[in-house]
């Protein structure tokens, strides 16, 4: 069993994070061959346990601060007499629920999210959390979507735009994440390359199973069958996107294009 790079922190955790159809199942998937790494699917719909982390270690504070001021004989509210030691014993939990009891593994999530809401309060509490951040071009991402989890187009273009614009943003601007075009890895040397630098970046070395994993390289996560997909973007919704500046900036800068085959 391979152990840590020298001088990581093998407790720090490991976020797959990004736009959703995106690749970050398949990484998810890849980090998890590795012996030493658990790495969960996203939080079920609705939950945020990296909201609930931030409500709970911060309520603790709060509830101590209000029951010293209230000054009641029966605490007002709930609070440990110890906070630093609740925080631990929160954290060590969280350690636990993430890595499915266990917590003597590398662990983390995959989520959607967190990085939009909650990465601020998760480096808080692990500094040298690992951020790996997948990113596919938006217009093949959003059609995607509309194709398997949102076929209701319950999610406005709008905020599917500021979804994978935030994304692209932490990824390129938080000094512990990595973003990923996963959708430039054609190639088995590409795909190798990006093993190689994802396992350095955590702080593992790539192990045969996982070398193994990557040479094969399947798809995890077919919703959906091509001939069942029904929803195509645009020209109009592709250049509708585009008014959105940031977003039209980072398009650019990555080297994205709209669909082609629907332009006319």
């Amino acid at each position: 069993m391979n152990g840590p790079v020298a001088g990581h922190d093998a407790q720090s955790p490991i976020f797959v994070t990004g736009m959703p159809r995106s690749g970050t199942t398949f990484v998810q998937h890849l980090l998890t061959t590795h012996s030493r790494i658990t790495i969960h699917g996203q939080e079920p719909v609705g939950f945020s346990w990296g909201n609930l982390l931030k409500a709970a270690v911060h309520g603790v504070g709060f509830a101590d601060a209000s029951n010293e001021q209230l000054g009641y004989e029966a605490p007002h509210y709930a609070a440990p007499d110890d906070r630093d030691r609740a925080a631990v014993e929160l954290l060590d939990y969280a350690r636990w629920y993430l890595t499915g009891g266990q917590a003597a593994r590398r662990w983390g999530a995959k989520s959607l999210t967190q990085c939009r809401i909650a990465a601020d309060i998760i480096s808080e509490f692990w500094p040298q959390t690992c951020w790996v951040v997948c990113i596919r071009n938006p217009f093949s991402s959003i059609q995607s979507l509309r194709n398997t989890y949102d076929k209701d187009q319950c999610v406005d273009l709008a905020t599917l735009v500021e979804w994978w614009t935030d994304a692209v943003r932490f990824a390129h601007e938080k000094p512990a994440a990595m973003p990923v075009q996963f959708d430039r890895l054609l190639s088995e040397s590409a795909r190798l390359a990006f093993v190689e630098r994802l396992f350095d970046f955590v702080g593992e070395t790539p192990t045969p199973q996982v070398i193994k994993f990557a040479e094969a390289w399947e798809v995890i996560h077919k919703v959906t069958p091509d001939d069942q997909r029904e929803y195509t973007l645009s020209n109009d919704e592709q250049q509708l996107m585009l008014t959105n500046e940031d977003f039209a900036e980072w398009v650019s800068r990555l080297g994205y294009h709209p669909l082609e085959a629907e332009l006319v």
